[in-house]
């Protein structure tokens, strides 16, 4: 996982800052490239809840205990999380209304609690990514070009492909 915060620099040009990278291996164990995935993007988004809350106290001051677990469950983040992810199937569970149990049940809390923080607001948006501009691949695949990597240590982050969003913007049909 890598959390990058996305804004414009003093002289309007688009930036990105590289506030925190994570890779650590999973504690259930899954018999699936969908279920791994899956408790990445889950390990993902509680790992960037955190960060997200200490930024949400930089604006808005420090935050009871009581305070903080009031958002965290009925929402009112300041700071927008926006998961992006390159597994389709993952992406495409979390987004669609009607709900199949995934072959592997121990999976099924894990999409609902991601259904949770998307209904929550605490999840802005979820996006598909094309796995060329995962940046995140080049903390954990050897072979992988570690350029996009790169950019994002140097405050330079784009995407060369179209992503695909949810909820999708006003106005996007």
């Amino acid at each position: 996982m890598i959390c990058l915060r996305l804004g414009r620099s003093a002289e309007g040009q688009e930036c990105s800052h590289l506030l925190d990278a994570l890779s650590q291996s999973h504690k259930l164990v899954v018999r699936s490239t969908f279920g791994a995935e899956l408790l990445a993007a889950t390990s993902a988004v509680d790992h960037a809840f955190g960060i997200a809350l200490t930024l949400h106290e930089t604006e808005a001051g420090c935050l009871k205990p009581d305070e903080a677990l009031q958002i965290r469950e009925s929402g009112g983040l300041l700071i927008a999380i926006k998961l992006l992810i390159d597994a389709m199937s993952v992406y495409h569970s979390i987004i669609q209304e009607s709900f199949k149990a995934p072959s592997e049940k121990s999976l099924l809390s894990h999409i609902s609690w991601l259904k949770e923080m998307l209904h929550l607001g605490l999840l802005k948006i979820i996006g598909w990514v094309d796995t060329r501009d995962m940046a995140a691949d080049g903390l954990t695949k050897g072979k992988i070009s570690r350029d996009s990597l790169l950019s994002c240590m140097r405050g330079t982050f784009s995407r060369s492909n179209p992503i695909e969003i949810y909820p999708r913007p006003k106005g996007s049909g």
